[in-house]
């Protein structure tokens, strides 16, 4: 609005400078234009700066191909939607939510357009219900720059989907879940994300090579699970405590936990390349699962001052390491019980 309001002003000069000729005019006091306005002018998000109608929501939207674009101009300048949003990425009028900043329901997102995804919903701040986004033609995530808060996020079965990034402004939510992306290589962003209640759930993403996302996380009562990955580490550098790890079919090398104190569950499963675990400041663990993981025989990892209070399972029975668990756990006077068990 300001920039309309300067190019007019400066067209009625310039056309006083033609009607009169020599004649002196009167400066004009040019107001300032903010560079964010004019920059989202240029990426085509002219209206990302516009002012929000207090008082006003918009309705929950649908949009959605092959069908006829709706109509968007009750939408115009309104920065919340008290509902749903649903986006079929093949529909053009999805790129033109530039404003929304707050959605009051679930945020969908699917479809088979190639589209420019940073003009996905640009300044969109919170998600008061989950963001899913699934089944889409996607190479890359659109960047949610700005976004704080979600209830949860799903980002699944995306046929195309090779890299994840963004998401560097959530501090927390419920969960995150990355599941059956059969291309995707590389897991990153969430470099804010400090706090997550529920779960992470990275499962069945058969090429992920390069897993650097959550590095942030510094406490959780959440339960993480990752499974049939060839990522080959597993670290947390901030995180203190921790609910439950559970680890299956993966290609790690290195699992690090620095600072975790307490441990209520870990369970690591069919792991044939780790080689190594760091807990140097564990003091307390609740369920132990060792399930072939050949490379692993000793219990040199666990410190002996941490105490085992539920109980230890290790496959085969044969493993040396169910008898070094059983000297571990015998030296610290733990409670819990260190057993041997058939592999599944």
């Amino acid at each position: 609005m300001r920039s309309n309001l300067l190019s007019a002003r400066l067209r009625l000069v310039a056309a006083l400078a033609l009607a009169l000729p020599g004649c002196l005019l009167p400066e004009v006091d040019t107001p300032a234009v903010d560079p964010a306005l004019l920059e989202a002018q240029k990426s085509g998000g002219g209206s990302a700066s516009a002012p929000c109608h207090e008082g006003t929501k918009a309705p929950a939207l649908t949009i959605q191909a092959p069908m006829a674009d709706p109509s968007l101009a009750g939408y115009e300048g309104q920065c919340v939607v008290a509902g749903a949003v649903n986006l079929d990425l093949g529909a053009p009028a999805s790129m033109k939510l530039a404003e929304i900043r707050v959605i009051e329901g679930r945020l969908t997102i699917g479809g088979s357009g190639d589209v420019a995804v940073a003009k996905v919903l640009p300044n969109l701040e919170e998600v008061k219900g989950q963001i899913v986004i699934m089944d889409t033609a996607l190479k890359t995530l659109p960047p949610f720059a700005k976004l704080k808060k979600a209830q949860s996020i799903l980002i699944g079965s995306n046929h195309a989907l090779t890299a994840i990034a963004g998401f560097g402004a959530l501090e927390a939510t419920d969960g995150v879940e990355v599941e059956q992306n059969p291309l995707l290589a590389s897991l990153g962003g969430f470099g804010k994300l400090t706090q997550v209640t529920s779960h992470i759930r990275v499962r069945h993403n058969y090429k992920l090579t390069s897993m650097t996302a959550f590095a942030s996380l510094n406490a959780t009562t959440a339960a993480l699970h990752f499974e049939r990955g060839n990522f080959p580490s597993l670290a947390f550098p901030k995180l203190t405590g921790l609910n439950s790890l559970i680890a299956t079919d993966c290609a790690v090398t290195q699992l690090s936990l620095p600072l975790v104190e307490t441990v209520s569950e870990l369970r690591m499963r069919r792991l044939d390349e780790l080689k190594t675990i760091a807990l140097p400041k564990l003091k307390s663990i609740g369920t132990l699962e060792i399930s072939s993981v050949q490379h692993l025989q000793t219990a040199s990892w666990l410190l002996s001052k941490a105490h085992l209070s539920g109980s230890a399972t290790v496959c085969p029975v044969a493993s040396p390491l169910v008898e070094a668990l059983k000297t571990w756990a015998q030296g610290n006077g733990s409670t819990g019980t260190v057993q041997g068990t058939a592999c599944q």
